[in-house]
């Protein structure tokens, strides 16, 4: 019991350890090379207010530093959503694994959320550097695309545990978001930075991810409704009463109204 409770723990905080380090090795292996290097003596940090250092610090010319922050509403925002994101992430890992170990894991819907740590994590690096640039230009776009995801996700995780009940209409909305994420990232970049191959290489490698992370949950969506009714066309004309299909319709109408104008 102690062992697996230390299992657990350990990987739950791993995760959110590993993460970063993974995303940064990338960046600096793909930029290194066009960067040029700093020269930590001749450095000044002019533009840092050295307020959380108090007086330890000069102001003048506070000299290179690892990591230093400015002490502003958007670093109180980076903060926040640091943490949160960090916490959710330990949660969601801690959970799937308790459900592996007592032998309740689902599969199918396990993958759904494996695949949609990329979108989330990209999520919050987006919001720490539009926050960190004041660079607002897409920020209510990718708000839009944040929110729906985070949405699937809570409904899928319940779904993860195989001796609860599935829920057709989380099933059905989790599909209805992935299928809208797909038709919305295609007119968005997918096609001019992938089809036609006008994206620079890190625009490919993420158009290509996000698409990929879509197309996995709607297919898992579609593969477990068909799990769990036997005749899927029939059971879901008789189970979608027409107020919710246009519920559906509105949504999709929205949401591509608000990717196009955002």
């Amino acid at each position: 019991m102690h062992l697996r409770f230390l299992i657990i723990n350990v990987v739950g905080v791993l995760i959110p350890v590993i993460l970063p380090c993974l995303h940064l090795g990338l960046i600096y292996r793909w930029w290194t090379s066009y960067k040029r290097k700093v020269d930590v003596e001749l450095c000044s940090c002019t533009c840092w207010d050295t307020v959380f250092k108090g007086t330890y610090q000069e102001t003048d010319a506070p000299g290179y530093k690892h990591l230093y922050f400015n002490v502003t509403w958007q670093s109180f925002l980076i903060w926040f959503i640091t943490v949160v994101f960090v916490i959710l992430l330990y949660e969601c890992t801690r959970y799937l694994l308790v459900l592996a170990y007592d032998g309740k894991l689902c599969h199918y819907m396990t993958l759904a959320v494996i695949v949609s740590v990329y979108p989330h994590y990209y999520t919050w690096w987006s919001y720490v550097n539009a926050w960190n640039d004041d660079f607002y230009e897409q920020f209510y776009h990718q708000a839009l695309f944040s929110f729906t995801e985070i949405c699937s996700t809570f409904l899928i995780l319940p779904m993860c545990n195989k001796s609860r009940p599935v829920e057709l209409r989380r099933l059905l909305i989790v599909s209805v978001i992935a299928l809208v994420h797909v038709m919305a990232s295609a007119y968005d970049q997918f096609v001019k930075n992938v089809l036609w191959r006008l994206g620079d290489w890190h625009q490919f490698t993420r158009d290509v991810s996000f698409m990929a992370t879509d197309v996995i949950t709607l297919f898992v969506a579609i593969f477990k409704l068909r799990d769990i009714l036997p005749n899927a066309q029939l059971s879901l004309l008789r189970t979608v009463t027409y107020d919710e299909t246009m519920i559906v319709i509105f949504f999709i109408l929205v949401f591509g109204f608000l990717v196009v104008f955002l």
